[in-house]
């Protein structure tokens, strides 16, 4: 099916599986397994989620969400933030409606090789960024920077940013993994004519300075992450180390982690979770997110072009049974492209996408179409797509 996003259906919770109490001992290494593989760890380009997860430990942006407890999870804030890779910064307005932003790096940072942090290191990621061939040139525009001349190293240990528009993004931006210090000088050893920024090295090595770094990678067995010594607040790591076990099936999983063999497990079926919830051996640890399932539509097919047929489509879904029936509770409605979870969600446009046959019936008479025949695809890897095109099928007929 072609890639258009025609309706959001629901929003999903960011759910995972835990052993009771192990993370404040500091003799652990805390196992892990998820619903796929850490399948590279070059921090610029597109990879799964359990390769973001190794990377967010791996690269120490210039500063970091506040961590705040929400229900008994630490969530980031969406407003205060703190120093990390930098000691202390300031953002300053400037006169041409930008802004000018200077942080002082600490001095106790070292990268995994014992090499200390510069403020070379965090200008060298944003000429990545830009020049390079990575997926992140295309965000910094958002937050006005474009060129790295907007990014320039005044002595050993201070960076400033000055940007052409006062974007409330931001200070969000400057938290993001991909904007953490990379040993330069590793990077420019291992570079080559065809490989200008080292993008070849670094998708199954580490180079940064967080609070671990990679000790071993085998996306088809594990991942094992161990504690940096040179990381700047290296006392704080709460345990020995960190490993992604590669456990495919979702069952076996959720057995491993209800018996105690691994500590954490995600990506666990909706319909599973809930008979886990039940186990007194495991806690469902469950969070809001901005994921979203959804139904795409082939714009390609004649009849799809018709846009009161996407309407009828759009008020046949049945909303609700999908999230109780599907999900079992473990999603919301969307409600939009900006979800029902985030900050800036509308809730007047959110209101809109409904199940409602009389709706659907009008539109589908104003389409002038008589019995359109669609053919719906799903991915037959997932038990949850099938059945909710089982539902959707149903609603459509």
């Amino acid at each position: 099916m072609h890639n258009l996003i025609m309706k959001i259906f629901f929003s999903i919770s960011t759910t995972f599986l835990s052993v009771p109490i192990i993370f404040g001992n500091a003799n652990n290494i805390i196992i892990f397994s998820g619903a796929d593989t850490a399948n590279l760890i070059e921090p610029h380009t597109f990879r799964s989620t359990s390769a973001y997860m190794v990377t967010h430990h791996v690269y120490e942006p210039l500063i970091r969400q506040k961590m705040v407890k929400d229900n008994g999870l630490f969530i980031g804030s969406r407003t205060k933030h703190l120093g990390t890779g930098s000691k202390k910064y300031s953002i300053e307005k400037t006169t041409d409606n930008g802004f000018l932003a200077t942080f002082h790096i600490r001095n106790n940072q070292r990268f995994e090789d014992g090499a200390v942090v510069t403020a070379n290191d965090y200008k060298y990621i944003f000429d990545r960024s830009i020049k390079g061939p990575g997926y992140i040139g295309l965000l910094l525009p958002f937050i006005g920077i474009s060129d790295v001349s907007q990014v320039s190293v005044v002595d050993k240990m201070t960076l400033q940013i000055k940007t052409n528009v006062q974007s409330t993004l931001f200070e969000r931006f400057m938290t993001f993994q991909v904007f953490g210090a990379l040993n330069s000088k590793q990077a420019k050893i291992n570079s080559n004519t065809d490989d200008p920024w080292s993008f070849e090295f670094y998708n199954n090595k580490s180079g940064g300075s967080g609070p671990y770094y990679v000790s071993k990678f085998n996306p088809d067995s594990e991942v094992v992450l161990k504690p940096n010594p040179g990381y700047w607040n290296a006392k704080k790591i709460p345990n020995k180390g960190i490993i992604l076990k590669a456990i495919p099936d979702a069952n076996e999983r959720a057995r491993l982690v209800s018996s105690g063999s691994i500590d954490v497990a995600g990506g666990i079926p909706p319909k599973l979770l809930k008979t886990l919830e039940t186990d007194n051996n495991v806690t469902v640890h469950k969070r809001p997110s901005s994921g979203v399932v959804y139904l795409a539509m082939n714009q390609k097919i004649k009849i799809m072009q018709n846009i009161n047929l996407r309407k009828a489509i759009i008020h046949s879904i049945p909303y609700d049974d999908l999230i109780n029936n599907v999900m079992y509770g473990y999603a919301q409605t969307a409600g939009g492209v900006v979800t029902s979870s985030m900050e800036t969600y509308d809730k007047s446009i959110g209101d809109k996408y409904n199940k409602n046959f009389n709706t659907a019936r009008k539109y589908l008479n104003d389409s002038g179409l008589n019995q359109p025949s669609l053919l719906l695809g799903v991915r037959e890897s997932r038990l949850e797509d099938q059945e909710a095109a089982i539902l959707i099928q149903d609603s459509l007929r």
